[in-house]
């Protein structure tokens, strides 16, 4: 992938109808497959320039997204970057969709602009306040193996509640095992927690 992007070269046209085909299918065939968690979609599409190169029309766009997003259901957001860039077509695409535009302005922060959107998700899960999340065991860098608990922390003194940050921690399996005593096995303990850590989709 790094190499492709380092042969990218500057110029050509902007295709929105291909590259939304192509984001499409590709979540297609994911699911198919059941590589994904079934849960949240989101699709971000980026551009600096106007819609050229093809002869599929704005309307075009919204109708592919519309029967394409059917079984997906995917927020799509869209943004325009830069003085010079379409801030029209974007935006009546991701309002055609129920998505959000974003207009990002020379100089702003990319990173900090575009990585906003799981902010919208945040918010579905500020309204679970006992909500634990644990996953399976994996190995450490150290070698050794453990567990993760992490919390999504909100300002609830704000509507809709305001998401701060996540803090966790790492658990190791002789810590579990300890907890459960001689008579017990981590597993129960793990499979206790993993049942309370299930959430639905924000």
């Amino acid at each position: 992938v790094l190499e492709g992007v380092r042969s990218l070269l500057i110029g050509g046209s902007t295709n929105f109808y291909s590259a939304f085909n192509t984001t499409f299918d590709l979540l297609a065939r994911s699911r198919a497959t059941e590589f994904t968690s079934g849960c949240r979609t989101a699709v971000l599409f980026l551009t600096d320039g106007e819609m050229t190169g093809t002869a599929y029309t704005v309307a075009d766009v919204q109708a592919l997204i519309a029967s394409s997003n059917v079984n997906i259901g995917a927020t799509i957001f869209t943004y325009s970057l830069g003085r010079d860039s379409d801030r029209t077509t974007p935006k009546e695409i991701a309002c055609a969709a129920g998505g959000i535009y974003t207009y990002i302005p020379d100089g702003t922060d990319l990173r900090d602009a575009m990585g906003a959107y799981y902010l919208l998700y945040a918010y579905g899960l500020g309204n679970d306040k006992g909500f634990v999340s644990w996953v399976e065991p994996y190995t450490f860098p150290n070698g050794r193996q453990g567990t993760t608990v992490s919390k999504a922390v909100y300002d609830f003194s704000r509507s809709p509640p305001l998401f701060v940050g996540v803090v966790g921690a790492d658990v190791y399996i002789e810590q579990l095992q300890a907890a459960a005593g001689p008579t017990g096995s981590y597993e129960e303990i793990l499979d206790r927690l993993l049942q309370r850590a299930v959430a639905s989709c924000p």
